[in-house]
């Protein structure tokens, strides 16, 4: 279809600038009414999110896309004209974020959202992509040493039930320490355990959930995620032990809070942060982990320790979980060839 459109000017050039002009922002305004190359980026973002919600994407990714929205970069940029989103703008923000994981992560969903943008003709071209690249800086994989892990968990115990007044605090903490400790776990699958996932007389428990901020969802952070595991002695008494609570018979639920509701990762991790001595801050439910697929991979290997934490793949597990030096390749009777003549 043919449409006839026409500007003004006090010159012919002028004019001329001030249709071609009209015609470029009329190109990009074909997002609709809600959106134009006008409209702010948190309205972008607003949008953005409605849509990704498109039930593709698990509840814990839309839960990070939020975060970094909501606690980055509305604050940042989100009262800058889409329009006004160039890469040296993006670029400058995304510099100035502390933490190249937080970066990364921020970065990435900007990058959908003014993908979406350019698929609504808001941007000519998506403006994330030739900002800088945010690679994540390794220092090596860093694994407590057990005699710090047994004192840490020795301080949990002093502090569990320590308070004087009102109800018994830190109800199941060294049980999620045991359990993590023990097996791998992920700490949201941990809080996400059920009675019907437990089987102490086998040894045995399933991965059938996680928890996200304070939600059960019904699926692990993986497709790997979910899987049965053997429990060793001391994980088996401390599920034992879980599951001799009321609380825990009431809810179904293995590690549930005090008010026996589903328990929240910042209220586990708040607590053990208040439980740990000052000197063991590196001594994390993260760093168990690394410690029980450390452990694993020099007894069985890396593909045992992978599949131990519910990883899809063997390259996260070595690169982030296992403190395991490189091994040189078997040359040493090749180089004996370069060995100096005997005298």
């Amino acid at each position: 279809m043919t449409r006839r459109f026409e500007r003004f000017g006090p010159t012919g050039a002028k004019a001329e600038t001030a249709l071609t002009t009209y015609l470029r922002d009329r190109r990009r305004q074909s997002g609709g009414d809600t959106l134009t190359p006008d409209s702010k980026v948190s309205d972008l973002l607003d949008d953005w999110l409605r849509n990704a919600d498109d039930g593709s994407r698990r509840p814990q990714t839309l839960t990070d896309y939020r975060s970094a929205v909501d606690g980055h970069i509305k604050p940042g940029i989100g009262q800058v004209r889409i329009r006004e989103a160039t890469v040296g703008t993006i670029d400058r923000f995304l510099r100035g974020i502390k933490g190249d994981g937080i970066r990364k992560r921020t970065r990435t969903v900007l990058s959908l959202a003014f993908g979406y943008a350019a698929r609504l003709d808001l941007v000519a071209a998506n403006p994330v992509r030739d900002t800088t690249t945010v690679r994540k800086r390794s220092n090596g994989v860093e694994v407590p040493k057990l005699a710090d892990v047994h004192r840490y968990r020795a301080a949990i115990v002093e502090w569990s039930g320590a308070n004087r007044m009102g109800k018994p605090r830190g109800q199941g903490l060294v049980e999620v320490v045991d359990v993590v400790l023990g097996t791998g776990l992920r700490p949201g699958e941990v809080l996400a355990l059920r009675v019907q996932d437990v089987d102490v007389d086998a040894g045995t428990l399933t991965v059938a959930g996680t928890v996200v901020g304070s939600e059960r969802q019904p699926t692990p952070k993986t497709r790997k995620g979910h899987r049965t595991v053997k429990l060793p002695a001391f994980v088996v008494e401390a599920i034992r032990r879980r599951l001799e609570d009321p609380v825990v018979e009431l809810t179904g639920l293995v590690f549930p809070s005090a008010t026996g509701t589903v328990r929240s990762r910042a209220n586990l991790d708040r607590q053990l942060r208040e439980a740990r001595p000052d000197d063991l801050a590196d001594v994390t439910l993260r760093s168990l982990r690394r410690l029980a697929a450390t452990t694993v991979d020099r007894a069985l290997g890396v593909e045992a320790a992978s599949q131990q934490l519910g990883h899809s793949g063997t390259a996260v597990t070595e690169r982030h979980y296992i403190d395991r030096p490189d091994v040189g390749p078997e040359v040493a009777d090749v180089l004996g060839k370069l060995a100096p003549p005997i005298e």
